[in-house]
């Protein structure tokens, strides 16, 4: 399985290029076939043998077919959009991945609930009782973390909270009625409510750039493991498939939920190794840092709270009224984006971590 894994994320970029396009020659189909035959195997040894080189290959070629969705092309290449040999690769990757994210759901469709209000409160304790709310790495990065592991924090962080913008563009695409009002007020949110500065994704650069950490987009897939790519891909992967429309409703309603406990507990630890500005009086964290680098979670520690109920109230409770028998889909969503934020959060505790079991400085 070593020899299929090996070179696979290269050979997608490289048959996607722009000098790879053109007409479909046999020369050129069997390529493909060659090529789709290795991505079944990778598939295969990522997603049900849970290899972890055939893990990252896999979620590695994922983002990058997925980024070729949203780079301009004086950004980077973008011939694999819709190139036939990348987007078998990509079906592929992503029928193996489904398969394997289905079977972490700890239910079965009969036990969702369809009417609308007790699937929005049985949605509710899914994520009170699921591992990544109250996830420990918060806590570490609150209370013990080294000033250079919450820096590193911060800049793996980085790729989706930049992207998040347009996937929320995405996602309104066939938006109606609340869902188009409340995506719209997110939307307004996102830009800084016309103030270029203050939109999301500035705040995130201008942070990044103020503690001297650099953000490259075409570099997302060497900085993450297959963790956090996974977390990236599930969000992004929602937002652009039309099919996972009512996933993609489950998976920005968790998303919301999940944000701003865990960013108080991020200022807080940044306040503790001299990265933010400490809490006075009366005046809050978040607050206090709402005009500094550190500005993109303060202002998320306030928005989202609002942001989830109104998803809650606007989303997820009308397009439920009108398609009861989406529930299960939307709970999928939900349970995609918890689990791969699980996986996540358990890799970096496990990596920040071990270094102070060894001794090493931080």
């Amino acid at each position: 399985m070593t020899n299929a894994v090996d070179g696979f994320f290269t050979r997608v970029r490289e048959l996607a290029a722009p000098d790879g396009a053109g007409a479909a020659s046999p020369a050129q189909r069997a390529r493909w076939a060659q090529l789709w035959d290795q991505a079944a195997e990778v598939a295969c040894s990522a997603f049900e043998e849970r290899d972890p080189d055939a893990l990252l290959a896999a979620h590695q070629a994922l983002a990058w077919l997925y980024d070729q969705h949203f780079l301009t092309p004086d950004q980077g290449p973008v011939g694999g959009q819709f190139h036939p040999g990348a987007v078998g690769v990509q079906q592929i990757l992503e029928d193996g991945w489904e398969r394997a994210e289905r079977a972490r759901a700890p239910w079965d469709a009969r036990d969702v609930p369809t009417e609308p209000t007790r699937f929005a409160r049985w949605l509710e304790e899914v994520v009170a009782g699921h591992a990544v709310c109250g996830h420990p790495l918060f806590d570490f990065l609150a209370e013990q973390a080294g000033r250079r592991q919450v820096l590193h924090f911060l800049k793996l962080d980085g790729p989706l909270n930049v992207r998040f913008y347009e996937v929320l563009l995405m996602a309104m695409v066939g938006a109606r009625g609340p869902m188009r009002q409340e995506m719209v007020r997110n939307l307004v949110d996102e830009t800084g409510d016309g103030d270029e500065a203050r939109g999301h994704a500035n705040l995130c650069r201008a942070g990044l750039e103020a503690f001297r950490l650099s953000y490259d987009p075409l570099a997302t897939t060497m900085v993450h493991g297959w963790q956090g790519l996974a977390g990236y891909n599930h969000v992004v992967g929602m937002a652009l498939h039309r099919r996972h429309h009512f996933r993609m409703i489950g998976t920005l309603a968790v998303t919301e939920a999940m944000d701003p406990p865990n960013y108080t507990k991020l200022l807080a630890g940044c306040t503790r190794v001299g990265l933010a500005v400490p809490a006075a009086g009366p005046v809050g964290i978040a607050e206090r840092q709402w005009d500094g680098p550190l500005a993109f979670y303060a202002v998320h520690i306030v928005q989202e709270a609002d942001h989830a109920a109104g998803w809650t109230t606007n989303v997820v409770l009308p397009r439920l009224t009108d398609h009861p028998d989406a529930a299960h889909e939307i709970a999928l969503g939900a349970i995609g984006r918890l689990n791969t934020a699980a996986d996540y959060y358990d890799h970096l505790l496990t990596a920040f971590t071990a270094p102070i079991a060894a001794g090493t400085p931080r």
